[in-house]
């Protein structure tokens, strides 16, 4: 198989008398006052096994008690940044496959035919699989642009992936073929500019912060050029243009986000050489 190959779900049959089918997989997340999407989401997995939920402990909804109603099993964990917590969350599971999701995605049943019918499989490779992701954006599925074709990988066998230490931006870091399975993951992102611009300013401090953590720096020439450049790629190159008004905005926004990190970046940088106490002349 080879790393784009597209793995058909297939359909799975049960007796109106028997206990709903489940799958050999533990799915997993880290929430914070995710109380208006971890319902839908939870509801999308009921058909793995085993469903644990990390959920920060400055959570402040009613995240935790929705969790339990669905029957996950809830760990409430200090703040570690998202790959320690994810890895954390990855090491409680029991079943032999594992599935992260966010809090605010969902699970289409084309999907959960697919992952269902690769762990069934007796052949033990592939080991890792990549989902193919859908976000909407302002109201709009996004199509075109940095979005189109996110490609993510989420299914694993348990022991053999894991996820990086970064504090955002996390990815699963694991070796060999990792074939694309059918179906959907749908993603809800934000709905209007003030949420979307409230996230834009966590993450490029959270962005700026890793970067300076491994000894990254940046000049005036990141922040001048690297911007333009991402705007012409999402808009133009890889055809943002269609998404419309929405496709615009995020190729916009997306030039800016780079720009705060790599000003972030370099305000941390210089923040060290700064006297605390300038003498004044």
């Amino acid at each position: 198989m080879s790393a784009g190959i597209r793995v058909k779900p297939v359909r799975h049959h049960n007796n109106a008398s028997s206990e709903p089918e489940t799958a050999l997989i533990s799915a997993v997340m880290v929430a914070r006052d995710a109380a208006s999407t971890v319902g839908e989401t939870l509801r999308s997995i009921q058909f793995c096994r085993e469903i644990i939920v990390v959920v920060d402990d400055q959570s402040s909804d009613d995240t935790e008690a929705i969790a339990r109603r669905f029957g996950a099993r809830v760990e409430i964990r200090p703040w570690s940044g998202y790959g320690l917590a994810k890895q954390a969350a990855a090491e409680m599971a029991t079943q032999p496959w594992v599935f992260s999701i966010d809090a605010d995605e969902t699970v289409s049943p084309e999907l959960a035919g697919s992952m269902m019918d690769v762990v069934t499989r007796a052949d033990s490779a592939p080991v890792t699989y990549q989902v193919r992701r859908r976000t909407r954006f302002l109201g709009r599925w996004m199509r075109h642009g940095d979005w189109g074709r996110d490609r993510v990988v989420r299914l694993f066998r348990r022991g053999a992936a894991s996820f990086t230490p970064d504090i955002i931006h996390e990815s699963v870091y694991a070796t060999g073929q990792k074939p694309i399975l059918g179906g959907w993951l749908y993603h809800e992102g934000d709905q209007t500019l003030d949420s979307y611009l409230a996230r834009l300013n966590r993450y490029t401090t959270l962005a700026a912060s890793s970067l300076h953590a491994k000894g990254r720096r940046a000049g005036i020439f990141s922040m001048l050029a690297r911007p333009p450049f991402k705007f012409i790629q999402a808009y133009f190159l890889r055809l943002g243009f269609l998404d419309g008004w929405q496709g615009f905005v995020l190729a916009w926004f997306s030039s800016v986000y780079v720009f705060a990190k790599y000003a972030k970046l370099s305000h941390l940088s210089r923040q060290r050489h700064l006297d605390p106490y300038p003498r004044i002349r």
